[in-house]
């Protein structure tokens, strides 16, 4: 008896033995692909270093392939994550206008938030100088008609640069003799978000920045623009806030202050538009947001500035959707005061 069981115990060890192996192996396993698999999703500091490379290779293909062809290949490069590549494609218009000149302008495209064509005009008015911005004014019209409001925006974004931040009723009143006279979007609002982004010359190109908030003055600058921007200009500080705080009741309680009906409203369409972190956010997510907002004056104004949004962004059936599960008040709202290119008081 003593005899059988000795000679179980190997056959048995054994067994034991695969099937810790075999445990080992498989945690072994998961832990690599877990600890390897983050290293190749962990997101690519753009730091300097990233963007004096990229400049360098950037350059390379304009001047060996011509720009035309070297932007469809930076378009194929970041096709994968076309939300986080603006600045990329901010470098590729300055290089783009630098080797190339005006004549390329019809290279760029809307794509990657209109970035070809930030970087472009922004490069061809610094040295241009402003007279140059009725040339692009009308060179977007020619590319994509009287709504082209990003084209637009480009615009105002080179025309800050240009004078900085101190000068930005210089550059609105620039903005004024353009081809866009909405309340909204366009040149104004380039020139706006560049006041509260300001782009810096660096050694290897251009590095964005945020303007410091003054608890004394949270409005800055819309108090002090003339009244015809003052909508665009409070539609504008709930991006710049977001950035800042990251807080939505925060944000709300500005807006909220506001005492201007126009401007109260205006801000509120802003926080809609602001609250899309990643481009991802969905329907339900926006109705939750909203629905806070509601607690203020005019806070429904949220859900028309979100649908705009959306439509931007080309979810033309969540913007439409968007609209349908409100009350009856909110929904007039949402229907007649999103499109801002049409937006009337």
């Amino acid at each position: 008896m003593r005899e059988a069981t000795v000679k179980r115990m190997p056959i048995f060890s054994m067994r034991v033995f695969v099937r810790i192996f075999f445990v080992c192996f498989l945690l072994g396993l998961t832990v690599s692909l877990f600890v390897f698999g983050t290293k190749k999703k962990a997101e690519v500091k753009k730091d300097e270093l990233y963007f004096k490379t990229f400049r360098k290779r950037a350059e390379g293909w304009i001047r060996t392939l011509g720009g035309e062809k070297a932007y469809k290949r930076v378009k194929e490069e970041f096709k994968e994550n076309p939300n986080d590549s603006h600045g990329e494609l901010h470098v590729f218009g300055e290089l783009l206008y630098t080797i190339e000149g005006l004549t390329s302008f019809t290279v760029c495209d809307q794509d990657f938030g209109f970035g070809c064509y930030h970087g472009f005009m922004g490069q061809a008015i610094a040295e241009k100088g402003v007279d140059v911005a009725y040339t692009l004014d009308a060179e977007c019209i020619k590319r994509h008609g009287p709504h082209g409001l990003g084209c637009f925006h480009g615009l105002g974004h080179g025309l800050g640069e240009y004078f900085g931040p101190n000068r930005i009723n210089e550059q609105l009143k620039i903005c004024k003799s353009l081809s866009w006279k909405g309340l909204y979007a366009g040149c104004q609002d380039g020139a706006i978000m560049e006041y509260h982004f300001p782009t810096s010359q660096t050694g290897i190109g251009t590095r964005q920045q945020l303007k410091i908030f003054q608890k004394d003055n949270p409005y800055d600058p819309c108090p002090t623009v003339e009244d015809m921007f003052k909508r665009a200009c409070y539609y504008r500080l709930p991006s710049w806030w977001n950035e800042l705080f990251h807080d939505f009741d925060k944000i709300g309680d500005l807006c909220g202050a506001v005492d201007d009906n126009t401007e109260r409203k205006s801000c509120f369409l802003g926080i809609g538009n602001a609250f899309h972190p990643q481009y991802k956010i969905n329907q339900s997510e926006i109705q939750v947001l909203c629905k806070t907002a509601k607690k203020y004056t005019d806070g429904a104004y949220c859900y028309a500035g979100s649908r705009w949004a959306l439509f931007v962004l080309g979810r033309t059936d969540d913007a439409s959707a968007l609209c349908e599960s409100l009350s009856e008040e909110d929904k007039v709202i949402c229907m007649t005061k999103w499109n801002l290119i049409e937006y009337t008081e």
